[in-house]
């Protein structure tokens, strides 16, 4: 589990790596909106993409299906987040770990094009 300061340095990498799976267009003005927060974190694109892959898509990829419009607060994606991550040390987590890379290419399916024109953006200096 994260401690309460790495918790506090991801939430903003959370909160803005969220806005990939709300159920709108993510035109470039978003994708720059993204990038800017993302580069504000002070993170690299590296950490960002297990940040992604491992902490916030198996969270928020099903929105697609439920048509979340309007994002989520600070205090959900903390909430979400961190309950996802708590659950990763139970049995069922361990047993599905041999299938994560899978399970990411599944999650990123319809949003692994923006993130990686994110991607492009973060380095580019804003």
């Amino acid at each position: 589990m994260l401690s309460e300061a790495d918790v506090a340095a991801r939430l903003p990498a959370w909160c803005a790596l969220s806005e990939l799976f709300v159920d709108t267009e993510f035109d470039d003005a978003a994708r720059d909106r993204m990038a800017d927060a993302l580069r504000a974190t002070g993170l690299p694109v590296a950490t960002l993409d297990r940040i992604l892959r491992d902490e916030v898509a198996p969270v928020f990829h099903a929105n697609v299906f439920a048509g979340n419009w309007t994002g989520w607060t600070d205090d959900e994606v903390r909430r979400l987040v961190t309950a996802h991550l708590a659950r990763q040390d139970g049995a069922v987590a361990r047993l599905a770990r041999p299938l994560r890379p899978l399970l990411h290419r599944v999650r990123m399916a319809g949003f692994e094009d923006d993130w990686n024109a994110v991607k492009a953006r973060l380095a580019v200096p804003g």
